[in-house]
């Protein structure tokens, strides 16, 4: 996730219009809100043997 935000943040900042100061804040906010989640999901309890994966 980190790595596709800060690609995305790059393909932006490449843009005619540029980059502008929010970039920076919006970036840490996704790794931020995604290792909150993989933590999340570390502590999680793991599926029953034999159930199927959630799909993305």
């Amino acid at each position: 996730m980190t790595h596709h935000a800060m690609a995305a943040k790059a393909e932006v900042e490449a843009m005619p219009a540029g980059g502008h100061a929010v970039l920076d804040t919006v970036l840490e906010a996704v790794i931020s809100r995604a290792r909150g989640h993989l933590e999340r999901l570390k502590q999680a309890e793991p599926a029953p043997q034999g159930a199927a994966a959630p799909s993305p």
